[in-house]
C-alpha cells in the first residue's frame, strides 16, 4: 500500500512542478502566433471543462465502493478484505491518471532560447504598438529575433535611445495609481 501511495505521489508531483511553467509558455506563445493574449479566455474555459470532468469523476467512487462491497453500510469499511482493495483502487487510478496527465508534457517543445525569443518578438511588436518604431522596421527586427540574433531589439533599443515600452508602460501606470491613490 505505501508503494502504490509513493507512485501516486510520483505521478501527480510532475503536473504539480511543470503545470504553471507550461501554462505560462502557453500564454506567450498564442500571443505570439495570433497578436492577441486571451488568458483570461483560455483560463475561464479550461475552469469550464475541469469543472465538467470533475462533475463526470464524480461517479467513479461510488461505483468503486459498490462494487467492492460498500454501499449503504460504512462499517463494511472496517474490514480489511473491503479496505484494501478500495483503497489499492483509488491508488492505481490515480497513478493512471497522474501518468495521462503527464503525456503532453513529453511533447513539449519549447525550450527557454525558445520562449525568450518570443518574449523579444513581443517586445518588437509592444514597441511597434506603442509607435516608438514603425512597422518596417519592427519586421526586420522579428525576422533578426527569429533568426537567432537575441539582441537585436535590445541594439536597436540602445542605438535610438529608445526606453523599453514595458518599463514604461509600468512607470505610467504606477504613476497613474499613485495620482489616483493621492485623490482618494
Amino acid at each position: 500500500m505505501f508503494v502504490l501511495s509513493f507512485m501516486l505521489t510520483l505521478a501527480n508531483s510532475v503536473q504539480v512542478v511543470t503545470n504553471y511553467a507550461i501554462t505560462a509558455q502557453q500564454y506567450d506563445y498564442q500571443q505570439f502566433r495570433t497578436g492577441e493574449r486571451m488568458e483570461g479566455f483560455l483560463s475561464q474555459f479550461g475552469s469550464v471543462l475541469n469543472t465538467l470532468a470533475g462533475i463526470g469523476f464524480a461517479f467513479i467512487t461510488p461505483a468503486i465502493n459498490k462494487y467492492y462491497g460498500c454501499v449503504d453500510d460504512t462499517s463494511v469499511l472496517y474490514n480489511a478484505n473491503v479496505i484494501i482493495p478500495i483503497l489499492r483502487m483509488y491508488c492505481v487510478l490515480g497513478i493512471i491518471s497522474g501518468a495521462l496527465g503527464a503525456v503532453p508534457m513529453f511533447f513539449w517543445e519549447m525550450t527557454e532560447q525558445n520562449h525568450r525569443e518570443i518574449m523579444e518578438v513581443l517586445k518588437v511588436r509592444a514597441g511597434v504598438q506603442d509607435g516608438q518604431i514603425d512597422e518596417t522596421t519592427g519586421k526586420e527586427l522579428e525576422t533578426k529575433l527569429l533568426g537567432g540574433d537575441e539582441f537585436a531589439w535590445r541594439d536597436y533599443m540602445a542605438e535610438h535611445g529608445i526606453e523599453d515600452s514595458i518599463k514604461q508602460r509600468e512607470e505610467q501606470e504606477e504613476k497613474t495609481q499613485v495620482q489616483a491613490d493621492g485623490a482618494d
